[in-house]
């Protein structure tokens, strides 16, 4: 969980001191590096982002509302060729 604080940190400025783990899920595989990444949630109760993120590692920072996570039809499962299948969300605007 330290390591995923850390890197959210390098990565894109958020203030840590306000984030509160909730737990992790299931590894995840990247298919083009074959790497396993533990997905870790947090809650964060005010959001303040640095403009320091890292162009290298993150694309663009999407604040999405723990409400759009509720609904269940947005919720798709996909099978990846290497067996194993992993719940995605389809969120509008992302």
């Amino acid at each position: 969980m330290a390591t995923a604080l850390r890197e959210a940190a390098e990565e894109t400025g958020i203030d840590t001191a306000r984030v509160h783990i909730i737990g992790s899920l299931p590894p995840l595989e990247v298919p083009a590096t074959h790497f396993l990444v533990t997905p870790v949630v947090g809650w964060c109760t005010r959001l303040q982002l640095t403009d320091t993120l890292n162009p290298e590692e993150v694309a663009v920072v999407v604040q999405i509302p723990l409400r759009e996570f509720t609904n269940a039809s947005d919720r798709v499962q996909r099978r990846r060729a290497t067996d194993t299948s992993a719940s995605r969300f389809s969120i509008e605007g992302t």
